[in-house]
């Protein structure tokens, strides 16, 4: 039988985890290897020794601007056909700030953890720390949907749309990007050229490995609002006069529904609310799977010889 992610066509997934019709996968990661001091100062004089651990890595010029990483350093991966696949960027050396937290790891487990060449240069950089842990990642969902019918509901985070099309937004809960608790909903069919409706959720969520982990992420998944594909609400009541079915048939296709919903008066709220809602369903997590998907993770970068310590992977 054809499994759903055989059913829509998208770039390969790592270790997903299928929850009804919806598919958990971690599609960014932040890790922070614990580099010791002798290395540190051994790279701090010659930076170019990285290339003898991932060849092929692109090293930058020394920023030395205060509070930054001194070289941020990337590879690109490639298949036989010149396509590229994958990349991993390294950031080395922090700039006014002593200690061994000073490396950071940043790459798509998606398009990275399939591939053995992008596996021995993970395992080649990690090898050089004393332990390292996930510092962040993202939580993706993909929902078998049109990104029109699909839309975050404002809570106490910022909300920011970026507009592609009139219909079609980028939606952003959270003023920074790359900051734990972070919100994109966004169209996956239209960015990978999909022939299936797709859209895609992700949640920037902390180390996986911390106490109470878990909690932490159900407490920042948003509200998403999905409507049904074909949406019944034109057949309105004799109850509502033409203005308010003016104003429902307006609403029940606006990208911004809920949110100028809101800004009427309480007395034309209550009354066009059964025809404005009548066909959404509000997006119900998986939180097993959301863990799964993120233990995945952790075993995927586990290399040999290590284990889990707290909140870290260690050697010790």
């Amino acid at each position: 039988m054809e499994s759903l992610i055989d059913m829509i066509q998208i770039p390969p997934y790592n270790a997903p985890v299928i929850s009804g019709v919806y598919i958990y996968t971690v599609d960014k990661v932040w890790v922070k290897p614990i580099i010791n001091e002798t290395v540190r100062e051994f790279f701090s004089d010659n930076i170019t020794a990285l290339n003898s651990y991932i060849m092929g890595l692109h090293i930058s010029e020394e920023d030395t601007r205060s509070y930054h990483y001194r070289y941020s350093c990337y590879k690109d991966y490639y298949n036989d056909r010149g396509e590229k696949y994958a990349q991993i960027e390294i950031k080395m050396l922090q700039n006014n700030i002593e200690g061994d937290d000073c490396c950071r790891i940043i790459f798509n487990p998606n398009k990275f953890c399939n591939s053995e060449e992008c596996m021995s240069d993970l395992n080649a950089i990690l090898s050089l720390a004393d332990a390292y842990y996930v510092e962040m990642m993202d939580i993706a969902i993909d929902i078998p949907t049109n990104k029109e019918k699909v839309h975050l509901v404002k809570d106490k985070r910022v909300k920011l749309d970026c507009s592609n099309t009139k219909w079609n937004q980028t939606e952003y809960l959270g003023k920074n990007r790359n900051t734990i608790g972070h919100v994109k909903l966004y169209d996956k069919q239209s960015e990978c050229k999909l022939s299936n409706e797709l859209t895609r959720l992700e949640i920037t969520v902390g180390n996986p490995l911390e106490k109470s982990w878990l909690n932490s992420v159900s407490k920042r998944l948003p509200k998403v609002i999905i409507s049904a594909v074909e949406n019944e609400g034109t057949s309105l009541s004799a109850n509502l006069n033409d203005t308010e079915k003016v104003i429902v048939l307006a609403l029940i296709d606006s990208p911004k529904k809920i949110e100028l919903w809101k800004k009427l008066g309480y007395k034309m709220k209550k009354k066009i609310e059964p025809y404005i809602f009548a066909d959404d369903i509000e997006l119900e997590y998986d939180m097993e799977a959301i863990q799964k998907v993120a233990n995945n993770i952790i075993e995927t970068i586990k290399i040999e010889g290590t284990h889990i310590k707290g909140r870290y992977i260690t050697s010790d």
